[in-house]
């Protein structure tokens, strides 16, 4: 009886299911949940629980009340049917250690492979020799003139932004100042001005196509990456969008060069270029530089915005804080602009950005791999171990900080008096730490100097609450959260 002539379809629902078979049989073998002996945590399977949350806005409480319930280490199970453990960590010992031992501990290859699909050659990809060589010639970029350079161009499309806002103006935070960070950093790292290009905010869109495609990619698993083949369409010429600017904009640099034998002026991309005549074979290409220029795109402009948009709602619903720090901008700056020297004094604006970035962190979980076994405090960690470093978490925990859940800049006015080492890091500690560190810094001192100074923020009527933002990755204020700006009586 010939089954297969007869009966196809039978034929079919058997490879089928053979299919099946062996794709979960090697998806089970990937994600295998490795014994973990010796860690605390829930029994159950936290899948549901830990999809909700995310789902609803809440995923940073989840992971606050986790910590505060099964310890400063624990251990939860993820998936069905087939999950894995992840070691969730908010312990400043351990982080430490995490960080000073970059080698024992790796970025997960689906964050890699996510970030691939947008970027080849930018720093927080790399790992090894390549790394080294690119963080080299990039701490020679981030120079003094270039942060005068920057802040200059902040201050510029800052006072071009509110000069058209109403004496009362009600704005989308988030939506603002992304549209400001990104117009702002186009220009302080490769001197392009959209706003001259006649491009009418087509580079914005490609920015945030890309932005959204990145973070998709890192909380989708890769096979349903193309399931939607309209959005990998648009992503794809996104990129090629982005790239295309930049290097025509790199082209146009080393014309100058060549031709003047000076650089361009002082931007990022004009110390990378220059940077070549010193560094020879091992100077950067120009699609190294492309790809880097891109990764501090994603870096900055993004998480930048959002501190700034954290800021302004924690000061329109903490209004002595406000005050304090407006006394603080009438007296440093007047009627003049922020500059490189003014902003390293401000103190109390320090504190407050510290504060703005301990209560919101931009990347508020850090995933890593243990590359061997390891023991920590009685607990053994398996080599291949999946780590989640808890930032958000442990900078809201109790042992760490008194009152955590407070907006409170004065804390650290005496911080070396109780600060634990490893228990603050907004931007990762040791070889790793954020290369744009200081540059993100400047930034959101500079953007919010000239707003508190032109402007009293507001809370809204009945706003959402400021912590039912999280996301999968980035830390991101929720779209519908409006603030309001009063423009202040000269």
């Amino acid at each position: 009886m010939d089954i297969a002539k007869n009966h196809p379809w039978a034929v079919t629902a058997a490879a089928t299911a053979v299919g099946a078979a062996a794709l979960a049989a090697a998806v089970h073998w990937h994600f295998a949940p490795i014994q973990l002996t010796g860690i605390p945590g829930p029994d159950e399977n936290r899948l549901k629980t830990i999809t909700k949350a995310f789902a609803s806005g809440r995923g940073g409480y989840i992971l606050i009340e986790d910590v505060q319930k099964y310890g400063k280490i624990h251990k939860i199970y993820i998936g069905f049917p087939m999950g894995y453990s992840v070691i969730r960590c908010a312990d400043a010992q351990l982080m430490q250690y995490v960080w000073s031992h970059e080698d024992e501990f790796h970025r997960p290859p689906n964050l890699k492979v996510a970030v691939g699909e947008v970027v080849t050659h930018a720093l927080f990809v790399m790992d090894g020799p390549i790394w080294k060589r690119h963080r080299k010639q990039l701490i020679k970029a981030f120079s003094v003139n270039t942060y005068r350079h920057a802040i200059s161009t902040w201050n510029e499309k800052t006072l071009e932004m509110i000069k058209d806002f109403n004496n009362e103006q009600e704005i989308d935070p988030v939506d603002v100042f992304g549209n400001l960070g990104f117009l702002a950093l186009c220009k302080a790292l490769f001197s392009f001005d959209e706003s001259t290009k006649g491009l009418d905010g087509k580079l914005t869109k490609s920015f945030k196509i890309i932005s959204k495609g990145f973070i998709m990619r890192l909380s989708t698993p890769r096979m349903f990456w193309w399931a939607k083949l309209k959005d990998h369409q648009e992503l794809k010429e996104a990129k090629d969008n982005l790239a295309r600017v930049m290097k025509e904009a790199l082209a146009a640099k080393e014309s100058i060069m060549e031709t003047t034998g000076k650089k361009a002026g002082n931007d990022i991309i004009d110390l990378l270029l220059a940077a070549r005549e010193f560094e020879g074979e091992s100077a950067m290409t120009d699609d190294e530089i492309t790809d880097e220029i891109l990764g501090l795109f994603f870096a900055g402009a993004e998480t930048s915005s959002n501190a700034i948009s954290f800021a302004c709602v924690r000061l329109s619903e903490n209004p002595q804080i406000q005050a304090r720090a407006y006394e603080e901008i009438k007296t440093a700056i007047g009627d003049g602009e922020p500059t490189y020297e003014i902003l390293s004094e401000m103190k109390y604006m320090t504190n407050l950005v510290k504060e703005t970035l301990r209560m919101h962190p931009t990347v508020y979980v850090l995933p890593r791999i243990t590359q061997k076994d390891l023991e920590f405090k009685g607990m053994k960690l398996p080599k291949d171990s999946r780590l989640a470093l808890c930032v958000e978490a442990m900078h809201n925990h109790p042992d760490y900080y008194e009152k955590p859940e407070a907006f409170w800049p004065e804390r650290w006015e005496t911080e070396s008096e109780w600060l634990v080492p490893g228990s603050y890091l907004p931007f990762g500690l040791g070889a790793h730490r954020c290369i744009g560190e200081r540059f993100a810094l400047l930034q959101i001192r500079a953007v919010l100097s000239i707003i508190l100074r032109e402007f009293e923020i507001v809370p809204m009527a009945n706003p959402p609450d400021v912590n039912d933002t999280r996301k999968y990755l980035f830390t991101q204020t929720m779209s519908e959260h409006k603030i309001l700006l009063k423009r202040r009586k000269k």
